[in-house]
């Protein structure tokens, strides 16, 4: 089934973002400031308060034998800029199931997204998306997701803490009513975080515009992951290899330990 949102990438919103980050704005949109628009809040919520059309028992009845997921989280995704986005134009995001599969419990859902100047023209942006749901408590891996070469040659481009304030203010600009990342209380006594976690969402728009602006070129194509969760207020350093195509999200203080990798793809 496909889902179209009509909607524009409003310039007031990403100047918002980029007054509450401290960064400066574009004349276009760079390739994930439309992640602010094409939220689909006209449809119901669960229990854990995102969109329920996208509870994976929602999208085939046999993942009812799992039983209500306890947690939803932004796995990674990609994304590919054909020609640059415009402020405040009406666009179409044409959004359709990809795949759904389960892996050792935990159940995988990507969805494909195409932004359209109109129905049934070329995609001006092509995104996939991919939402995973597990019964497991949340814990923070201690994988090592990038080879040492890499790791000890990595160059520190700019370090990053999110605050409580800044990723409520996000969750008003992007429309996100994930539970996960405003409430609390649901966070310890339901999913068994610490806190509220950092939206994988904005993890992804804030990394893109800070690298784009080390880079100095807007990026077209990307590739990216969220290994780990992050809690508000943790120090993380951005940092990336000697050939600017591998850039990663680590602890300040344990640089081992890794949150988020991006890969730009030619």
């Amino acid at each position: 089934m496909e889902r179209i949102f009509k909607d524009v990438v409003s310039k007031l919103r990403v100047n918002q973002f980029s007054q509450i980050n401290g960064l400066k704005q574009g004349t276009n949109p760079g390739i994930t400031d439309y992640l602010l628009s094409f939220s689909p809040i006209e449809n119901p919520l669960s229990k854990d308060g995102y969109y329920a059309y996208l509870d994976p028992w929602e999208v085939d009845k046999k993942f009812m034998k799992n039983g209500p997921f306890t947690r939803r989280l932004w796995g990674g995704g990609s994304m590919k800029l054909y020609s640059a986005l415009q402020y405040d134009r009406v666009y179409f995001c044409v959004e359709k199931m990809k795949r759904i599969r389960e892996t050792s419990g935990v159940v995988f859902m990507t969805l494909e997204r195409n932004v359209l100047n109109k129905i049934g023209t070329f995609p001006i942006l092509k995104e996939l998306r991919t939402l995973a749901y597990t019964n497991v408590k949340p814990n923070i891996s201690a994988n090592v997701f990038l080879p040492n070469t890499i790791l000890e040659s990595g160059k520190l481009i700019t370090t990053i803490e999110f605050n409580e304030e800044n990723i409520i203010k996000y969750n008003i600009l992007s429309s996100n009513p994930h539970r996960i990342h405003w409430d609390k209380n649901y966070c310890i006594t339901k999913e068994g975080y610490k806190n509220i976690i950092v939206p994988g969402p904005y993890i992804l728009q804030l990394a893109t515009n800070l690298i784009e602006h080390y880079v100095n070129f807007k990026l077209t194509n990307i590739k990216y992951r969220n290994v780990n969760f992050i809690y508000p207020n943790t120090q993380l350093s951005l940092c990336c290899d000697s050939t600017l195509k591998i850039f990663w999200l680590s602890n300040k203080i344990k640089p081992n330990l890794i949150y988020f990798i991006l890969n730009i793809n030619d």
